[in-house]
Formats: structure tokens, C-alpha cells, sequence
């Protein structure tokens, strides 16, 4: 009887010893990671594009098209026209590699040949 005591006490302080230590790892701060808010001409960028269209076809190499502010609240503000991009590659099925030729652009603006109705990538934040 003193055996199974004992050992109880022990398998209760180990028991405490493991949640303690579970507790205080996933407490942790999470690390903090730098984020590039805006990129500037001469940057390479990704853009996503989930349209249904071939992305080729779509966007050839060596378009340069036009980017836009996206606004959060409203949608597409066409009229504020931030930059653009040149293609130059692809990264899948949804993804467009380009390089920033004119202004500052960044996440969640969004690309175009031409304002109005039309195939269209957002800018996809920069993957490290």
C-alpha cells in the first residue's frame, strides 16, 4: 500500500511538471515577422489570380498593366491608379510573377490591363 501511495505521488508530480511545461511553450509569444507593406519599382511581386480563364492567356509576358487601389470598405477605387507591373512569369495556375516598372504598390491592390470589366490579379503579400 505505501508503494502504490508513492508511486500515485509520483505519477501526479510528473503529471504537473508535463502540463506546466505544455502551458508555458504554447504561451510563447508568437515570433514576430517583418512584412514588406509596399514594394517599389524594380521589386519582383506575385500576383493572384482566381479567375477561371487561362492564366496565360490572360496575362502574357511582358504585359505591363496598370494597378489599383483596392479599398477594403468599397471595393475597386479605379480611379486611383498606383503603379504598374510587368509580367514575367508564372508560379502555377495562380500565380504571376511580376516586376514593379512604375510607383509603389502593395497586398491587396489590385492589376489590370485597363480599368472596367476584365481579367484581374490582387497582389499577394510577399512570401519569404
Amino acid at each position: 500500500m505505501k508503494y502504490l501511495r508513492l508511486h500515485v505521488a509520483v505519477c501526479t508530480v510528473v503529471a504537473i511538471i508535463f502540463s506546466c511545461a505544455a502551458f508555458t511553450y504554447a504561451q510563447k509569444q508568437p515570433e514576430k515577422k517583418k512584412v514588406k507593406i509596399m514594394m517599389r519599382a524594380g521589386e519582383e511581386v506575385t500576383l493572384f489570380y482566381g479567375g477561371k480563364g487561362n492564366i496565360i492567356e490572360e496575362f502574357p509576358v511582358g504585359t505591363v498593366m496598370g494597378v489599383y487601389a483596392r479599398n477594403r470598405a468599397f471595393g475597386l477605387n479605379e480611379n486611383v491608379r498606383l503603379g504598374a507591373v510587368e509580367i514575367t512569369g508564372y508560379g502555377g495556375e495562380t500565380f504571376v510573377k511580376a516586376k514593379v516598372v512604375e510607383g509603389k504598390i502593395g497586398p491587396g491592390d489590385v492589376v489590370k490591363l485597363k480599368p472596367g470589366a476584365g481579367a484581374g490579379g490582387m497582389v499577394a503579400p510577399p512570401m519569404d
